[in-house]
């Protein structure tokens, strides 16, 4: 599981992220069903780039995600004005280490996102 929390005053402990009781996140997002919406796409994608010899197929034992991409979109409306990000990552088991290798955080800023114009109403003619 994710949880994201923009522009926290200071950093949380492991006990606030994990409780969620003092600092409440403004996301959640669980890997799993994440993973599960984009494996399709990138399978599709991989069957047709995996020609180079290389076979993914070693990988498939240690975890469904492991190797891949996984993107979390989060709501605009949330994250308008971010001047910091909080990320905790929830594993599964403690006994397993959750490991990390990338984070790439792509932002978009208002005037390139599409915004939908207002009409007028014209008046109804009786």
């Amino acid at each position: 599981m994710l949880k994201v929390w923009p522009n926290l005053p200071n950093i949380l402990s492991f006990e606030d992220a994990t409780g969620d009781s003092n600092a409440p996140h403004l996301e959640s997002l669980r890997v799993a069903d994440i993973g599960a919406k984009d494996n399709n796409n990138n399978n599709n994608n991989n069957n047709n780039s995996n020609n180079s010899g290389s076979s993914n197929d070693d990988d498939d034992d240690d975890d469904e995600t492991s190797g891949e991409w996984i993107e979390a979109k989060l709501k605009y409306v949330k994250f308008q004005n971010v001047q910091s990000l909080c990320l905790f990552f929830d594993g599964e088991d403690e006994d397993y280490h959750t490991v990390i290798e990338k984070v790439l955080i792509i932002g978009v800023n208002g005037e390139s996102k599409e915004q939908k114009t207002l009409g007028l109403l014209e008046p109804e003619e009786e």
